[in-house]
């Protein structure tokens, strides 16, 4: 697998990239000419997202369902370590170098904080398996040709159980994620509990595939992908399923086969990656091409005020638009949106709280929690973490939602990039991950084996003396009769002993439970109130920006026009031309930001 290419000079860029990347550098250009910062600034950002764009692929999946091995097979490169135990316990993220390198970001004993080091290739496998606890996660640099094309893999700690608690330390490199991986053992069908984490991927991520993993072992691998398709479409899934084989990758590279290396699945699988890429290109561009044609608008108001004034002699008796930004409908629509959604999630976090208890209870009203109790204790806090993680999607969800319709009172189609910081709010869910107590052993007031023998003892002791004592009195040997009296109330004294105890320990089992669902709603819905406020204020200064911009392009366009209207008569013909050219200089760059816009409708279309 000695497959090296040189890097390009930056990522791969498809035409759609360059001719947006392009675009959006004129916009840049034009801002800067007609004085405006606030335009150069949010085309600065445009520019540099395209400039630095690369295609983040997440591969995540159970323990030992053939994570690792794909990520070699994809990208032709034994990069991590596959193990017949737990392989991978950090995030591995593998990308292009000139070389092979490792960096490893480890957390610092000394502050808290973190900090990178450089370690040795071969010494990456004992950090990726968690040998050193202080690894947080880990970068490889390899020379290959589908990461010289801009494509970064990452490879995720197995969701074992699928514990939320695991896949949320996934979820802050699904906020970065274009596309994602859902692994899965090509023998077995997805269960419920896989479905649910596969639909709370597919919300996060559009762009989620399933791969069954494993083909060549499975004689029934077909027959196992298409119940896994009826389970998706069951599950309102919209989501492709590929059949792979890392084993037949590899040999088809040592053999150079090129039949073998089709029969693996995996080069389908990498076009299908690709063409989700070049989607995520189509909806870049998409962006800049909006963006681009609202600053041309702002630029072009300026100039046509200007000119309505040169043309007329006298100040339009109505100022430009500002647009709704400067009505405040926008921020009214903001704090009602959000007024609603806290209520909603406050009733949501509840009600998953108390439908939770009803459930724990249930199964504790036939059982004895002495038993059961591990078992419920671990599905409790996988329930509980799910929930957390479900109450947190719903919330970038949401969000997005409500940023979508405050943009429309801007007359916007788009806005170059979210104002919602994912990555942020997926810190925040490990952290309340973090934070969730764990539920405590019940039974430590329970009778013990011990006790209740003696109790039994004792109860079958009391009634054979009684009764062998009442024989005795009435001259009867009643000692046999007495004996077995004895025992049939010992019996019964050990049967209600357990039926008490058992009572005892589901009272404590079920109070146990509310507690701890008590602190978990607390918890969460603590932090989920905090990233509430922290999105709406994100969002609040992002469209302040905007309104800011167009209060000034009306300020501008104000000042032009009475400024054109108090010159005099030649001046004003001579400025006409200008003006005529500058407005046929706008016209031109709008015209290439509809001309990209349009390409990209007709291809969607």
């Amino acid at each position: 697998m000695a497959e090296q290419v040189a890097a390009p000079a930056g990522p791969t860029a498809g035409a759609l990239r360059d001719d947006a990347l392009a675009l959006a550098r004129l916009g840049r250009k034009a801002a800067s000419a007609y004085g405006r910062p606030d335009l150069v600034a949010r085309l600065d950002d445009l520019v540099q997202r395209l400039e630095d764009r690369r295609v983040t692929v997440v591969v995540l999946g159970e323990f030992k369902a053939g994570k690792s091995s794909l990520v070699n097979a994809l990208v032709s490169s034994d990069v991590c370590p596959v193990d017949v135990d737990v392989a991978t316990v950090v995030p591995t993220v593998v990308e292009h170098a000139e070389a092979p390198a490792v960096q490893v970001l480890r957390t610092d004993d000394d502050d808290g904080g973190t900090d990178v080091v450089m370690v040795e290739p071969e010494d990456a496998a004992a950090w990726i398996r968690g040998e050193h606890r202080d690894a947080v996660s880990v970068r490889i640099g390899v020379p290959r040709r589908l990461l010289a094309e801009g494509f970064t893999v990452v490879d995720t700690p197995g969701v074992g159980g699928l514990d939320a608690r695991r896949v949320a330390q996934s979820l802050g490199v699904l906020s970065t994620a274009d596309v994602v991986l859902f692994v899965a053992d090509g023998a077995n069908e997805l269960g419920g509990p896989a479905l649910e984490l596969l639909g709370l991927v597919r919300g996060l991520v559009p762009a989620t595939e399933l791969v069954l993993t494993k083909a060549d072992l499975s004689q029934h691998v077909e027959e196992v992908a298409e119940a896994n398709r009826a389970h998706l479409r069951a599950a309102g899934l919209d989501v492709a399923v590929h059949l792979t084989s890392s084993e037949l990758r590899g040999h088809a590279l040592r053999r150079r086969d090129a039949a073998m290396n089709e029969e693996s699945g995996v080069p389908q699988l990498l076009a299908r990656v690709r063409e989700v890429a070049a989607r995520s290109d189509g909806a870049a561009a998409r962006a800049t091409a909006a963006t681009v044609i609202d600053v041309v608008e702002q630029l072009r108001a300026v100039f046509a005020a200007e000119r309505s004034a040169i043309v007329d002699g006298a100040v339009p008796a109505e100022p430009p638009a500002a647009a709704p930004a400067t009505s405040g409908s926008w921020q009214q629509l903001l704090t009602d949106e959000f007024s609603d959604f806290s209520s909603d999630l406050d009733f949501t976090l509840r009600r998953r709280s108390r439908d939770l208890l009803a459930e724990a209870e249930e199964a504790l009203a036939d059982g004895d929690p002495d038993e059961l109790w591990p078992e419920i204790t671990a599905w409790l806090e996988e329930r509980a973490a799910a929930d957390v993680v479900a109450t947190f999607s719903t919330l970038r969800e949401r969000t997005t939602r409500i940023a979508t319709r405050v943009a429309e009172r801007f007359e916007l189609t788009g806005d170059g990039g979210s104002p919602i910081d994912g990555a942020a709010l997926d810190d925040l869910v490990r952290q309340v991950l973090a934070a969730l107590p764990e539920q405590a052993a019940i039974g430590t007031g329970s009778a013990s084996r011990t006790t209740s023998g003696l109790n039994a003892f004792r109860s079958t002791f009391y009634a054979f003396t009684m009764f062998s004592t009442i024989g005795a009195l009435v001259g009867v040997a009643a000692a046999p009769a007495a004996l077995v009296l004895g025992l049939v109330i010992g019996g019964k004294s050990v049967r209600d002993e357990k039926t008490r105890t058992r009572q005892q320990r589901r009272i404590q089992a079920k109070a146990a439970i509310r507690t701890y669902l008590d602190e978990v709603a607390f918890i969460a819905g603590k932090e989920s109130r905090d990233a509430l406020r922290l999105v709406q204020r994100a969002l609040r200064d992002h469209f302040t920006a905007l309104a800011t911009e167009r209060q000034r392009t009306a300020a501008e366009a104000a000042k032009a026009a009475k400024r054109a209207a108090e010159a005099d008569l030649e001046t004003r013909r001579q400025r006409l031309a200008d003006v005529d050219a500058e407005l046929d200089r706008l016209d031109a760059l709008a015209a290439r930001a509809d001309a990209l816009a349009a390409s990209l409708n007709g291809e969607r279309g």
